[in-house]
């Protein structure tokens, strides 16, 4: 079942039984382990709740340092984003252009008001052409179910 070698296996043994406080070791080291798992579990249930998105695996593992205190590796995070919440780092789904939607039109109309207002006042106006903004977003993909 197991492909374990001969001299480990005695390794094991000899550590076991002269080293008195092997057992409580190996059980410290198991306690921090498990301990790093939950704080990680919880961390990503509250980004689930809050229904923020998971970019990267290092926005885990800097918001369980904040609030736990404790430094995780991406092996951990990886694991209980896929084991535990099913989740898979996939590419972001692109969302469809609405720039002629009755909702975007109804806002340029109010935006145009608001200018013709404001140059009548003789305030002057910097206008910045944003089309191009979500296309340089670098963020392809993310973690999700």
């Amino acid at each position: 079942m197991f492909n374990v070698s001969r001299p480990l296996v005695y390794r094991v043994i000899k550590d076991f039984s002269t080293k008195s406080g092997h057992c409580e070791a190996l059980q410290a080291k198991e306690q921090a382990a498990r301990s790093k798992t939950e704080a990680t579990v919880a961390v990503v249930q509250a980004f689930i709740d809050r229904d923020q998105h998971i970019w990267r695996m290092s926005q885990v593992k800097d918001e369980v340092y904040k609030e736990h205190g404790m430094e995780v590796n991406d092996v951990l995070v990886s694991r209980v984003l896929r084991g535990r919440f099913g989740m898979r780092y996939k590419r972001v789904q692109l969302v469809a252009f609405q720039g002629n939607s009755e909702r975007c039109l109804v806002l340029r109309q109010l935006y145009a008001e608001r200018l013709l207002y404001q140059l009548q006042k003789g305030t002057r106006v910097l206008n910045l052409d944003e089309t191009w903004v979500n296309s340089g977003d670098g963020r392809h993909m993310k973690w999700r179910k």
